[in-house]
């Protein structure tokens, strides 16, 4: 019997401010091991880096305060970036590597990830009907595909920004009760 389910969302809930409520000394041990200033910013949050670092921070920071008062989990569940803090939850990874991997599996992401592509969602229609939008829109020019199936109704998709907001715009006027751009930078802000 499952007694607790903590569960680990990825990018896209993030806000200036969310480091708040996080200890300095965790804040500075972690910027230390991995050499990095965290920017808790809207703009800090445009860097990838900085982005997954600083949630995977807040992710950690819940699980240690959860702990510290007697919880434990019986099961976990992560979600792309969320997948670290659940590891972590269970003890497969210590602190330090958690943070580590997920620093470099930012910079892996800046480096493979070319400008002007991106992510987007829509919600209240079927694989098959965003399968459709997709087709309707997808060039050699201006690529964008059906990139996972999160729920039955919704359906992330990935390409260039240009054919993204075009399948969006589909969708909307397909009936969709959502379709928007996701908030997953990964880009590195020139300092």
């Amino acid at each position: 019997m499952v007694k607790a389910l903590w569960i680990f969302p990825g990018q896209g809930g993030q806000r200036a401010g969310m480091l708040t409520h996080v200890p300095g000394p965790l804040r500075q041990h972690v910027e230390q091991l991995l050499g990095l200033k965290l920017l808790d910013t809207a703009q800090g949050y445009q860097d990838s880096v900085q982005l997954q670092v600083s949630i995977t921070l807040l992710q950690v920071n819940q699980v240690d305060q959860l702990i510290a008062a007697g919880e434990r989990p019986s099961l976990v569940a992560g979600h792309s970036l969320g997948v670290f803090a659940a590891a972590y939850a269970v003890g497969s990874l210590t602190r330090d590597d958690c943070f580590r991997l997920v620093k470099r599996r930012a910079e892996l992401m800046q480096a493979a990830y070319p400008h002007g592509y991106g992510m987007g969602v829509i919600v209240g229609l079927t694989r098959t009907a965003v399968t459709t939008l997709v087709e309707q829109v997808h060039t050699a020019t201006h690529p964008v595909y059906v990139s996972n199936q999160n729920a039955s109704d919704q359906t992330a998709i990935a390409g260039e920004l240009i054919a993204i907001d075009q399948v969006l715009t589909l969708a909307k006027q397909a009936g969709a009760a959502k379709a928007l751009r996701l908030k997953v930078p990964v880009r590195r802000i020139r300092r």
